[in-house]
């Protein structure tokens, strides 16, 4: 018989490698009908609406399904700082201030940055968790994306060694994740863990928030 650790860990994975491709696409549809890429041909607003309808219904009956599978999980740590919903919603008015991001993501790190550019970021990728450091050595960001399913380090990892950086103490570091960001336990690490697909006005909501608690 499987261990339920192992079956809870292989459950994961499964999630992980099915949410990134699907991230992509529904962060690339979200980009298409905010007009970053200019002005959409008549009709296509509904045909992308219906892409991403189908693709979030897919999640939830993922959820569910991975959630039938492993059964009851032992009681996760107190989740950090914020708990940001993959559904967007109302756009804040944000902090006014231009912010230095650096996106630490193999996956949709790109449509990511196009939408922290899109409303007047400066944003920076780094595919993988020690490029991600030398960058943000370099930088100097005022946020830190962190994908926790990084291909050569944990992010909680990743996050540990953010912290020990010159200033890495006063950083904003945000997790994204594919598993339900309750389960994530960043304590003294993260200050919000984000859901993926993630969504350009959940992400402009998640960084008002973060950087208002840190004032």
């Amino acid at each position: 018989m499987i261990e339920r650790g192992a079956l809870a860990g292989a459950l994961d994975g499964v999630g992980h490698d099915l949410r990134g491709p699907l991230g992509v696409v529904l962060g690339n549809v979200e980009v298409l009908r905010e007009g970053i890429l200019g002005p959409l041909p008549p009709g296509a607003e509904a045909h992308l609406a219906a892409i991403e309808a189908a693709g979030r219904a897919f999640l939830a009956r993922l959820d569910g399904a991975l959630a039938e599978l492993a059964g009851p999980r032992d009681p996760p740590g107190a989740p950090v700082g914020l708990a940001a919903a993959t559904a967007p919603g109302p756009d804040p008015a944000g902090p006014p201030a231009r912010l230095r991001v650096l996106v630490v993501d193999d996956v949709a790190g790109d449509v990511v940055a196009d939408l922290l550019r899109a409303r007047g970021h400066e944003a920076h990728v780094a595919v993988a968790g020690l490029p991600g450091l030398a960058r943000a050595a370099a930088l100097g960001p005022d946020v830190v994306l962190l994908d926790l399913g990084l291909p050569d380090l944990d992010g909680l990892e990743v996050a540990r060694r953010l912290r020990a950086l010159p200033g890495g103490a006063d950083l904003t570091v945000l997790a994204l994740t594919g598993r339900d960001p309750a389960e994530v336990d960043g304590r003294g690490l993260l200050d919000g863990v984000l859901g993926k697909p993630l969504g350009g006005s959940a992400l402009a909501a998640a960084l008002a928030a973060a950087l208002a608690a840190a004032r």
